[in-house]
């Protein structure tokens, strides 16, 4: 699985990083999110595999946007500010049906 990351810079500036390399440095966290959204879904159309996009949290990654695809050929793409599975739904066939 390859991850996007935020990273943190100094005075409020964000680093995009993509499997822990900076991609784009230093833009405002807004643009930071929007620009890791992008290199995401590029990435998962070049590479067809699993993609996280994540920044740091409190005491764990928080985990932004998570794009796959599963074994019947349906894509996956999750955005954890739009979308959430309830707990007793079958995640994936909850996604095929967007």
């Amino acid at each position: 699985m390859l991850t996007v990351s935020l990273k943190r810079f100094e005075h409020g500036a964000w680093n995009v990083c993509r499997s822990g390399t900076a991609v784009f440095g230093h833009p405002a966290l807004e643009q930071a999110i929007q620009l890791a959204r992008v290199v995401a879904r590029d990435e998962y159309r070049r590479l067809e595999q699993t993609i996280r996009e994540d920044m740091p949290g409190g005491y764990a990654p928080i985990v932004l946007a998570y794009y796959a695809r599963l074994d019947n050929d349906c894509a996956v793409s999750t955005l954890a500010a739009r979308f959430s599975v309830p707990r007793n739904v079958d995640r994936a066939a909850a996604q095929c049906r967007l």
